[in-house]
């Protein structure tokens, strides 16, 4: 992980007065929806089911945003089961009268896990993951690989803020329209097979 601060240099020649937190800010939120549109972060996290819900961390500054694959065994030397099914926790409530092992995955509140039917057991679970609403660092690949992206999409948002004295609407959209292209881009190349989801598990958003 890598400060946000480190992506600046690409922004502030743009929006020479802007105080630093605006710019924080307008970062955060652009790599919140590169993230969510691109699906380019993914944690493996694997948790200890001892009660229901299970509380959930996945990653500094990082919450989860969709589920991917999930799977439950009873035990350390156990083999996982099929993959589970991520399920909303409204229809997780209409299916009560199912019994055994467990079949799906929900998250009860934000930031907590659980199976259904719920048994103790060991859950592994591969998620996308965006920044969290108080980020100040992303990830390294952020850095390496989509810095100019990110700081496209900030630069979309400040630009087009109204009465500032780096107000300018026509670069602002120049942006906002690089930016969209990119993350479209990217999100075609997942669709035809690089990072998607077991055929068995369907998304789950949070």
């Amino acid at each position: 992980m890598r400060d946000i601060e480190e992506l600046f240099p690409y922004i502030k020649p743009y929006v020479a007065t802007c105080p630093d937190p605006t710019i924080l800010m307008h970062v955060r939120n652009a790599a919140k929806k590169f993230l969510e549109k691109t699906r380019t972060w993914r944690e493996v996290v694997t948790l200890d089911l001892n009660k229901d819900p299970e509380d959930l961390l996945v990653c500094r500054d990082g919450q989860l945003f969709e589920i991917e694959i999930a799977k439950w065994k009873e035990a350390a030397d156990h083999d996982f089961n099929k993959p589970l099914e991520a399920e909303s926790y409204i229809d997780i409530k209409k299916k009560h009268d199912y019994v055994g092992i467990p079949q799906w995955v929900y998250q009860p509140t934000r930031g907590t896990v659980s199976v259904f039917p719920f048994q103790v057991g060991i859950l592994e679970l591969s998620v996308y993951v965006r920044p969290d609403n108080r980020a100040t660092t992303l990830p390294d690949f952020i850095f390496e690989e989509y810095p100019q992206t990110i700081a496209n999409g900030a630069l979309a948002s400040l630009l087009l803020l109204p009465g500032q004295p780096y107000t300018n609407s026509e670069l602002g959209v120049y942006f906002k329209n690089e930016f969209g292209k990119e993350c479209d881009s990217l999100f075609n190349q997942n669709t035809r097979g690089q990072q998607r989801a077991s055929g068995r598990t369907k998304p789950s958003f949070f």
